[in-house]
């Protein structure tokens, strides 16, 4: 596996794209060094920038990787709060537009896990799945999940599973932040 930090991905032809974190898995890294390929797991990260701003970032992501990218995690930092969510593709046969009846049960199931084939930009339908806020001493939304499969393009083996990020992890993580 390899965390690309801040590494610029690009089509073939056109404008590239930057996070402020990726990760890319071993099936994606020949030879152990990444070759070009997309990311699974980009994050996002905004200070300045607007929650709407790292929303269209998030979406960005999927339109120019046509869905290889499979999540996308955006934290909008805030002096009295911190907005963490989780961004995926809709399913292909999804109704279109994507409406919350159908987005909820959706949402419920654990874990969620995004479609992991490719997605054209004609069928994509990005969203927010999950969202976790946290403030000073106080975290709701938890526990984020963030699937195995989706990220390591592959089912677990022994010891492995999804990513569970519980309510002590984000004050943990965010505590410096306030």
């Amino acid at each position: 596996m390899a965390w690309a930090g801040t590494s610029t991905y690009k089509p073939t032809a056109g404008a590239g794209k930057q996070g402020d974190q990726a990760f890319l898995p071993p099936a994606r890294c020949p030879n152990g060094l990444p070759s070009g390929s997309w990311p699974t797991f980009v994050i996002e990260a905004g200070v300045s920038e607007s929650l709407s701003r790292l929303r269209e970032d998030a979406r960005g992501w999927f339109v120019i990787s046509e869905g290889q990218v499979r999540i996308v995690i955006i934290i909008s930092i805030k002096s009295t709060n911190i907005t963490f969510e989780r961004w995926q593709l809709a399913p292909s046969n999804a109704p279109r537009p994507l409406t919350r009846a159908y987005l909820s049960p959706l949402c419920a199931q654990n874990p969620n896990i995004p479609p992991l084939t490719i997605q054209p930009i004609t069928t994509q339908q990005p969203d927010s799945v999950q969202e976790v806020y946290v403030e000073p001493n106080r975290v709701v939304g938890a526990p984020l999940v963030i699937p195995f499969v989706a990220i390591h393009d592959r089912v677990p083996g022994p010891g492995e599973h999804d990513i569970l990020i519980d309510a002590q992890n984000f004050l943990e993580i965010t505590e410096k932040l306030f």
